[in-house]
């Protein structure tokens, strides 16, 4: 069970490190555009909502990402979607940016390095599609959705300051303001971590692990047996009141239903 415990451990890290790697590399881009990404007010004229998406990436439809993206906002439709062009202006300097106006009153802005932005008529929805295949979203209850490309994880961060990180191999973790974490692996084993060090994770088939702040680790199994880890001694509790504990310097000590005890020290029984 331990081993299995820790080779989940490894599985969240290697995903984890992924991700971060792919947060970093995001972080730089966003340091460049940062005073690039602006728009004006909105167009003086809005006609009807256009129920068109606003871009097509095939990772929007995909199951694995549905429970944390439900695809962009809705509200904006390029040009090559049968949305007239209302305006466009081109700018001369070294961004070589392009905004387009169209007539559901949406923005479209596009960069030279191929970045593109999207705003919807009433300025609540941002939808920023980065060159390298990362989309980030803004919508308007202030949840934040940044989607990783290459790592092929959703970030989402909610306005109570939860955030939720959904993996490619069906990976999620939850990192909650308190600092208290929950992962949910992909066979469905459930561990959280606590803010005062503590572990808790749930197996499928019910056993639980717990690890305390001090190391001490104790196990509950589904047939009602429990088994404590200390750096003393290991011990087992059976459901019929016996209790087997092996000390670390190799003596056993057996505490049976009835009272009587046994002790095995180098080989020698005692009663």
């Amino acid at each position: 069970m331990q081993e299995q415990l820790q080779q989940k451990e490894r599985e969240w890290s290697e995903a984890h490190g992924q991700l971060q790697s792919s947060v970093n590399s995001l972080i730089r881009e966003n340091q460049e555009l940062r005073g690039k990404l602006t728009f004006t007010g909105p167009a003086s004229q809005t006609p009807p909502h256009l129920n068109q998406p606003v871009v097509n990436v095939s990772w929007m439809s995909k199951d694995s990402h549905g429970k944390l993206w439900n695809g962009p906002d809705r509200s904006c439709t390029p040009v090559s979607r049968q949305t007239p062009l209302v305006s466009q202006t081109s700018s001369s300097d070294s961004d070589h940016m392009v905004e387009q106006i169209l007539s559901s009153g949406c923005r479209v802005v596009i960069y030279r390095n191929g970045t593109k932005k999207e705003i919807s008529a009433d300025e609540k929805s941002v939808t920023i599609t980065f060159f390298n295949g990362d989309v980030k979203q803004i919508l308007p209850d202030g949840k934040v959705v940044y989607y990783y490309h290459e790592a092929q994880a959703t970030h989402t961060i909610f306005p109570s300051g939860l955030e939720v990180l959904h993996f490619a191999n069906n990976q999620t973790e939850e990192h909650h303001p308190d600092g208290s974490r929950q992962i949910i692996f992909p066979d469905g084993t459930i561990k959280h971590i606590f803010t005062d060090g503590r572990e808790e994770s749930t197996f499928p088939d019910g056993t639980v692990v717990k690890l305390t702040e001090s190391g001490e680790k104790s196990v509950d199994f589904t047939n009602g047996q429990r088994e404590i880890h200390t750096s003393l001694y290991k011990r087992r509790e059976y459901p019929e009141g016996a209790v087997k504990t092996v000390y670390w310097n190799g003596t056993q000590e057996t505490t049976y239903s009835s009272g009587k005890v046994r002790i095995r020290n180098n080989g020698i029984n005692r009663v």
